[in-house]
């Protein structure tokens, strides 16, 4: 038993690796230039979500900037509370590259079919009335 767990340790540790390694430095300099603008930017200099302001419902991306700004502050409760799947996204993206790497096409459209499925029933969700989803604000 012991030996398949360092197997699939392995095997998991070289995914990661080789989806990390597709990652140059320009692109990991300009995502941690953006984060850090947000995380210190001033509120007026962040930009409005232009689907909550002109339709008045919260999109799947509305609250991440807060959610990001907490993250950095350390208050990992809020930023959950901001934006669950903003949060949940580093999970996704690991769980991405592994079937992506298993080179089977159904499990790779499935998993797409489930995070498109996941979205839309995240964003019905918290515009529901007196959602827990729903941003702060």
């Amino acid at each position: 038993m012991e030996v398949l767990n360092e197997e699939a340790s392995s095997k998991f540790s070289r995914l990661l690796a080789s989806a990390l390694s597709k990652i140059n430095s320009a692109q990991l300099a300009i995502y941690s230039a953006v984060v850090l603008f947000l995380a210190v930017a001033p509120k007026k200099w962040v930009p409005q979500c232009p689907i909550h302001k002109y339709f008045g419902i919260y999109c799947p991306g509305c609250g991440s900037v807060r959610a990001i700004r907490a993250t950095l502050s350390g208050h990992i409760g809020i930023a959950f509370h901001d934006n669950l799947l903003l949060c949940l996204f580093p999970f996704l993206a690991v769980t991405g590259v592994i079937v992506a790497k298993r080179e089977k096409r159904f499990a790779l459209y499935f998993f797409y079919a489930a995070i498109f499925g996941l979205t839309l029933t995240f964003t019905i969700w918290r515009n529901l009335p007196h959602s827990p989803l729903a941003p702060l604000g």
